[in-house]
This record gives structure tokens, C-alpha cells and sequence, in this order.
């Protein structure tokens, strides 16, 4: 049996240095792979609903997927890695494409991706605006301006 394990990546884990610690930790006690998921937009109320009920806060604060594999594989050696779904409509593809590479050069050729549209019909639009409850704008202004994300520096 192989098993696989969630990147430290969303809400109190979104940490690089806790996600570098807990990847190693994993590869030492034999984990097979590390996977990271994709969520740019967390709607508070998205016009279809949440699987399950409400989104669960933790989606608000989360590290990039791609950069969160790049800790991973910079702290292990033999795990694969991989996305269980990045959202392509949100990426570039030539810039989707060289992260990618690089990061299965990075890994020793062991990246698996999985690429998908987002669960959500606002999501999978272009226009965040068209995610209610997400005030894109004033959203992404606090998150880069924010210390707590800047580490307080």
C-alpha cells in the first residue's frame, strides 16, 4: 500500500517553515507522496454552495501549490509530489508549464499533476468579481499588504 499526505498548505499550517519540517518528517517515516491542492478565491458564500456545507475558514489564508511543492522538495529526497487539481484557468500555460518542469527537475522526476476548472462556476471564471463574498480586490490588497503574511518585516 502506498500512502500519500496533504502539504501543510491552509490556514494555521500555511507556513513555510512548519511545511518544510512536516514534509521531511513524512518522507522520514516512509510517506509514498506529498500533494498540495489549488485555491486561489475562497467565496464565503458561492452561488452553488459548498460540498458539505460552509467553505471552512482555513481556505482563507493558504501558500501557493507550487510553491509549497517547491519547499517540499527542496527538504526531501525519494516522495513524489503532486497537485490534486490546480486550476489551469488561472495559470498562463507557458508559465504553468516551465513551473511544472522545473519543478520535476527539482524533485528527480518525481512530479504528478492533476489539472482541473475549479469546483466552483465563480472559480472557473476570469473575473473574480464574479465570486460573490470574495472582495477580490480588497482581498488581495489586505493579503499583500498584511504583516502577518510578510512575516511582520
Amino acid at each position: 500500500m502506498r500512502i500519500g499526505f496533504s502539504v501543510p498548505q491552509f490556514g494555521p499550517f500555511a507556513d513555510p517553515d512548519h511545511t518544510a519540517v512536516m514534509c521531511a518528517a513524512l518522507e522520514a517515516l516512509g510517506c509514498h507522496s506529498l500533494w498540495v491542492a489549488d485555491r486561489l478565491l475562497a467565496p464565503l458564500t458561492p452561488p452553488e454552495g459548498y460540498p458539505g456545507g460552509t467553505m471552512p475558514t482555513r481556505y482563507g489564508t493558504h501558500l501557493d501549490p507550487l510553491l509549497a511543492l517547491g519547499v517540499a522538495a527542496s527538504v526531501t529526497e525519494r516522495v513524489r509530489l503532486g497537485s490534486s487539481t490546480l486550476n489551469a484557468l488561472w495559470q498562463p500555460p507557458l508559465v504553468l508549464a516551465r513551473a511544472l518542469t522545473t519543478l520535476d527537475l527539482i524533485s528527480r522526476g518525481g512530479l504528478d499533476v492533476g489539472l482541473g476548472l475549479g469546483w466552483a462556476g465563480c472559480v472557473r471564471s476570469t473575473r473574480p468579481s464574479e465570486c460573490p463574498g470574495t472582495g477580490a480586490v480588497a482581498g488581495w490588497r489586505r493579503r499583500w499588504t498584511s504583516s502577518r503574511l510578510c512575516g511582520g518585516k
